[in-house]
Order: C-alpha cells, then sequence, then structure tokens
C-alpha cells in the first residue's frame, strides 16, 4: 500500500509548544501507514528534533530574525521555491502548515499543485485591516483551518475566516508520557535556601510573555516569603528579546533581588524542573492561544497561576483548577502567589483537580483522532484505499 505522505511545515527553527505538539501528534501515526516529511528552517534546534520524530526533514529558507520588508519579501519566495521543491521531491499528498506563517508559504504552493492544506493556527490575530485582508485570501486556499482554542477561533471569525473551515481542536499530551519524562533523580531546581518554595516561569523571553510582571511582584513576595526562590526557563532569540533580558536583569540587580533569581536558559528537561516546582506561573501581557506550559503544568498536578487571556481560561477554572489574574497585573500576581503558599493543602486540591481537568479534556486520543478526521475530510475520495483502512486505538493510529 502506498503510503500517506505528509509534509509538516514550521516557518521557525525555535522549539516552543506549537512545534512540541506536532511532534507529539507524529510520533502516534502509524509508519506502516505515513510518510512522514518535517520542514523548518536549521537555525535553531527544532530540525534536531524533526530528525528524531520525521522520515525525512528538509530546510526551510526562513530566518527568525530577518526584519525588513524587502529581506522578509526574498525570505517568503525562497521558502515557497523550496516548499514547491519538497513536495515534487517527496511526492507529498497533504501539507500540515503549524504555524500561520507556515500557512502563507504553503498554500499558494499547495493551491499551485493541486495538494489539500490544513492551515493550524496558533495565534489569536487583531482585527487589522492588513489581518482581514490575508485571512480572507488564504482561506480560499486551504482546504482547513484548525484554531486551538475558542479564542483563537473567535479571532479568526473576526477577521473574515468562513466558520466552515474551521475546526477547533485542542492542543492535548499524553499524561502518561509526560509523567515519564517529568522523572529525575536529580534537584533541577536547587533553591539556595534550603527549603524555601520554587516559582517557575517557562516560555521564550520576550515582552509579550510578561517576564517582568512576575520580577516586579517578586519583592512583595519576598516580604511575605523570604526563602521564596524564582526561575525563568527560557531563551530570548530577536535581538529586542536579547535586550529585554538584559533589562530585566539590570532591574533585578537594582532592587536587590538578583540572588533570589536563577536564569535557567532553554532547557530540554523543563518537565522535570515543572514537577519540581511549587508554583508554576504564566504571564502573558498578549493573548496566549492555549500556552503549553500551563496544560502540562496541570497535567503534573502543579499548582498554576495564570493570566486571564485569550485561551487560558479554557484551561485554568479559576480556584477550582489554578488561579487567573488580571493580565499585567504585578500586585494581582503576587496577592495570588501569597494565598497559595499560605494554604498547601488548599493548593494540593487544586492542583489534582487540575491533572483531572487535562485528562479530561486535552488528551492524546481525542487530539489524533480530531487531526485523522480533519485529513480524511481534506484529502476527500483521492486516498480511498488510506481512508478504507481501519484505525488503531491508542499507539499506531492510522486513518
Amino acid at each position: 500500500m502506498d503510503k500517506l505522505r505528509v509534509l509538516y511545515i514550521n516557518h521557525t527553527g525555535n522549539v516552543s509548544g506549537a512545534e512540541i505538539l506536532i511532534i507529539r501528534v507524529t510520533d502516534e501515526l502509524d509508519p506502516q501507514y505515513f510518510e512522514k516529511i518535517g520542514m523548518c528552517p536549521f537555525d535553531g534546534k527544532l530540525h534536531e528534533r524533526f530528525a528524531e520524530a520525521m522520515d525525512h526533514v528538509e530546510s526551510l529558507p526562513m530566518q527568525s530574525t530577518t526584519t525588513g520588508f524587502y529581506s522578509r519579501f526574498k525570505q517568503y519566495a525562497s521558502s515557497m521555491a523550496a516548499v514547491y521543491r519538497v513536495m515534487v521531491k517527496h511526492r507529498v499528498h497533504l501539507v500540515h502548515a503549524n504555524s500561520f506563517r507556515a500557512a502563507l508559504i504553503a498554500a499558494p504552493v499547495g493551491l499551485f499543485l493541486g495538494k489539500p492544506v490544513i492551515w493550524h493556527m496558533y495565534d489569536i490575530l487583531q482585527p487589522k485591516l492588513k489581518n482581514v485582508f490575508v485571512v480572507r485570501l488564504y482561506s480560499r486556499m486551504v482546504k482547513k483551518i484548525v484554531a486551538v482554542s475558542n479564542a483563537t477561533r473567535d479571532a479568526l471569525l473576526r477577521v473574515g475566516a468562513p466558520k466552515s473551515k474551521i475546526k477547533r481542536i485542542y492542543n492535548c499530551l499524553d499524561r502518561e508520557k509526560i509523567f515519564e519524562n517529568a522523572q529525575s533523580d536529580q534537584e533541577l531546581l536547587v533553591n539556595p535556601a534550603g527549603d524555601g518554595p520554587k516559582i517557575v516561569m517557562s516560555g521564550q523571553i520576550t515582552p509579550w510573555k510578561g517576564q517582568d510582571v512576575l520580577l516586579n511582584a517578586i519583592p512583595t513576595i519576598l516580604s511575605t516569603h523570604p526563602k521564596a526562590h524564582f526561575y525563568f526557563i527560557g531563551e530570548s532569540h530577536l535581538p529586542a528579546d536579547k535586550e529585554f533580558q538584559a533589562q530585566l536583569k539590570e532591574q533585578a540587580q537594582a532592587v536587590g533581588i538578583e540572588d533570589k533569581i536563577t536564569w535557567m536558559g532553554f532547557r530540554r528537561d523543563g518537565l522535570a524542573m515543572w514537577k519540581q516546582a511549587d508554583i508554576i506561573v504564566h504571564c502573558s501581557v498578549y493573548p496566549d492561544p492555549l500556552p503549553t506550559v500551563v496544560m502540562e503544568g496541570m497535567a503534573l498536578e502543579r499548582l498554576v497561576i495564570a493570566s486571564d487571556i485569550g485561551g487560558v481560561p479554557e484551561m485554568v477554572i479559576d480556584g477550582v483548577t489554578g488561579h487567573l489574574y488580571s493580565p499585567g497585573n504585578s500586585a494581582a500576581l503576587a496577592k495570588k502567589i501569597e494565598e497559595v503558599l499560605a494554604d498547601p493543602t488548599e493548593a494540593a486540591q487544586m492542583a489534582k483537580q487540575a491533572g483531572e481537568r487535562v485528562a479530561e479534556i486535552f488528551t492524546m486520543d481525542k487530539n489524533i483522532k480530531e487531526i485523522l478526521d480533519l485529513y480524511k475530510e481534506a484529502l476527500g475520495t483521492n486516498r480511498k484505499h488510506q481512508l478504507a483502512a481501519p484505525q488503531h486505538e491508542g499507539n499506531g493510529r492510522m486513518i
């Protein structure tokens, strides 16, 4: 039987929640029936992860640090040409564009070659004229659009995406694998104070992720919990983000809290770190579609305190499975952290309920079934032998 050849395209070479999700999805596909081609820039660590997960990996000539209209235009043009070559070389049947920019590159090529493109949307677009024009145009080129949360779907509708093409499919995880990968016989989060609480924030260091919101809350928290220690996991990529991180470190030094903070950088053992945390903090000030760190923290039964924005309220039920606070409000964040530290018994109960919520709603089986159903819709009847194949339960799924 001819395998179904699927091309997975990421516009960035960095590893983030969206990239981890697509790797989880491809891991579940039966190699007897699927051939997986990954395509991404080689200027980050993602191509190494793709090499582990895909049958083939090809380079996409995009760079996350490129600025200026002309330079970006050249990269998009060369990227489209590269996607065309890869699709022809591997005789691709279906394209899964794993971001907004990936869809901008892949959709015209798929339309030209007569191959269906699925646009996986992780962003929450603002209702600007530019977004309205682009979304309405590209919605015509793709077969289906995946929105990772209700917030993402609603934003797409506001800028003119047709409701008939949008399918909300929550991101997912495998709790068993999450717990397995979180096991560590090492103390990864070392608190210099010894037995003080460990508070973790994870994510790309960039202004919209709001590391400064937590930084501004730290002096207040230390006034009641002087043994608390704070860990920032993640790295900055763009020059502006590197400058932002430098400013954060200068601020910490200026107010005398630099010894209460550990900058961890990018870590592949992040799950093991989160498992050792007392509190996981999410601080985005811009709508976050469905942040992976919140979902994984909940799955690991850690107490999550998150910004009440974007798709976060679809995961965290305030006061039941975690806490929400007003975006950008450092005083509100500090108050929530102090409340949690003051009542560890209630915090543990909420964290347990968080794990149960993830197990009920954000499951791998549900996600894979919905993705494969979408593949069926996008392919139509031109792959009858594939569409007629039985569907496995658990690992080794096929259409």
